[in-house]
Parts: C-alpha cells; sequence; structure tokens
C-alpha cells in the first residue's frame, strides 16, 4: 500500500510540474487555440495579409488607442479600407512573401480575407465573409486579375478553396494525434513496469478510444460549427470517460495479456489517470509547436 501511495504522489507530482511547464510553454493560457492557415499561390512580393472581423474585438485582439497610436503604414492602409466596410481591423497582418499566412492565437470566428499590394498601393479582396468551421482551418488562395487569370503582373482579386475538411488532412491529423498519444501513453506504461504482450492491450484500448473520440468531435464541429464552450465541455467529459474505458479495458485484459506480471486494479487506475493527464499535457504543447 505504501508503495502505491508513493506511486500516485510521484504521478501527481509528475502531471502538476507537466501542467506548469505547459502553462509557462503557452504563456499562462492553457488549452489548444484555433487557428486559420493560408497558402497563397502567385506572386507575393511586397504583399500583406489581415483577416477583418466581424467583432470588434476576438479574444486578445481589439481595437485600443494604443494601435491606432502606433499604427504604420501598412496599418494605416488596412485600417482605412476597414472603414469602408463593415467588419472591423483589429492591427494585425502578416507579410506573405514566403506564400503563407497563419493567424494561430484566436482568429477572428467570421472574417474577410484582405491584402495589401505595396508594389502596386492596392488593396486585394474577394468581399466574400468566411466561418471557421474547423479548430484549424486550412485555405489554399489564388491570386487573380477580374477575369480570373493567375498570370499577371498586377492582381486584383482571388479565388480560396477550403482544405479544412479535405480527407488527407483529417486522416493526418488524426494519425500526428494518435502517434504521439500512443508514444507518450507507451512511454509512462513502461514506467509502471507494464510488459510483453501487455503493451498490447495498451495499444489497442488507446487506438480505439482516440478513434471514439476524434468522431465526436469531428461530428460536433460539422454541425455546429466551432463552437468552444460545447467542444471544450464534450471533450471533458469524453476525456473521463475514457479514463473509465482503458480502466475497465486494462482490469479486464492486462492481467490476462501476462499473468506473471500482475497489476492490481488500483495501479492500473493511477496509469490510466497518469497517462491521460501525460498525453493530454504534452500532447497540446507539441500539436502547438506543430501548429496541427
Amino acid at each position: 500500500m505504501k508503495k502505491l501511495l508513493k506511486l500516485l504522489s510521484g504521478a501527481i507530482v509528475l502531471v502538476l510540474m507537466m501542467l506548469a511547464s505547459f502553462k509557462i510553454t503557452t504563456n499562462a493560457d492553457t488549452g489548444p487555440k484555433p487557428s486559420v492557415s493560408i497558402s497563397i499561390e502567385g506572386n507575393t512580393s511586397g504583399m500583406y495579409l489581415t483577416l477583418l472581423s466581424s467583432k470588434e474585438g476576438s479574444g486578445p485582439w481589439y481595437v485600443s488607442e494604443e494601435d491606432i497610436a502606433e499604427a504604420d503604414s501598412i496599418d494605416t492602409k488596412f485600417s482605412d479600407y476597414a472603414a469602408t466596410d463593415s467588419f472591423y481591423y483589429l492591427y494585425n497582418y502578416s507579410s506573405i512573401e514566403d506564400g503563407s499566412y497563419h493567424w494561430g492565437y484566436y482568429p477572428p470566428e467570421t472574417f474577410k480575407i484582405v491584402i495589401y499590394d505595396s508594389v502596386n498601393d492596392k488593396i486585394i479582396t474577394d468581399g466574400i465573409e468566411y466561418t471557421r468551421e474547423y479548430f484549424h482551418t486550412i485555405y489554399t488562395l489564388t491570386l487573380t486579375d477580374s477575369s480570373y487569370n493567375v498570370d499577371v503582373t498586377s492582381y486584383d482579386t482571388f479565388t480560396v478553396d477550403d482544405e479544412s475538411g479535405d480527407t488527407k488532412n483529417l486522416v493526418l491529423g488524426f494519425l500526428l494525434r494518435l502517434v504521439i498519444c500512443l508514444a507518450i501513453e507507451v512511454v509512462i506504461a513502461f514506467l509502471f513496469k507494464i510488459k510483453r504482450w501487455q503493451y498490447l492491450v495498451v495499444v489497442c484500448a488507446n487506438v480505439t478510444t482516440q478513434l471514439i473520440l476524434n468522431l465526436i468531435l469531428l461530428l460536433i464541429i460539422k454541425n455546429n460549427g466551432f463552437n468552444e464552450a460545447m467542444l471544450y465541455t464534450t471533450y471533458t467529459f469524453l476525456e473521463i470517460a475514457i479514463i473509465g474505458i482503458e480502466w475497465l479495458a486494462y482490469i479486464l485484459f492486462i492481467n490476462r495479456a501476462n499473468k506473471e506480471n500482475e497489476i492490481s486494479k488500483l495501479k492500473l487506475l493511477i496509469y490510466s489517470l497518469s497517462a491521460n493527464a501525460a498525453s493530454f499535457v504534452l500532447g497540446f504543447i507539441i500539436l502547438q509547436i506543430l501548429q496541427y
């Protein structure tokens, strides 16, 4: 019993240390954040891109007197254009000379894509309202002229393809999350002295629960858009349910897989709690670093 208490205390300390590290890494703002990523096709030399918001603010982004006072020439171009539109410029833009754009911290939920061409001193936009329907929204933007000709030196508009729901991206994202989760869970299993075929039980249980988790979250996002309250609430309850399901699977099959290495129900519960907490925290850190 003393050994189990020491093991439980160690697991709690480990989780707390990871949580503290996670908070530092994400500037005291835990959890994953939605993002908008755009791949731009065309000559983007001297171009800048922003997302005009349908609301006056999005997360930490809002128009302040300090922003207005410190505005540079690019800010002025975007804010002047926003003044002619019903959307708001939140004083956040990026150069797209490398052909890519990423807003990874509270991008607007409903927005317009606006580009400033500093070479020709003109604003380029298609005037369309876009809405984030996926956690990570991915677009491919092709610059064209008014006749949708891509082989020009001065662009007037662009076309946008939504790649967010593309099967390849969904499968790749799921596989990436699954590999990270399994790697972390197996490392924790090693620390708990799980051996031989018992690892197969761990892998099978996690593949099953991760598949169910991702399918449910995908259906929520698909049917309700990116509803943060609904998504995070469901995610929390699902994580709790997963701990229970995996613990039950371990009770039923772990000791059958290797009778010589019998593990108590309490130790299996501590393992399930520790492994899921570790994969939850470390998984978020790794996925944020990879921007996926």
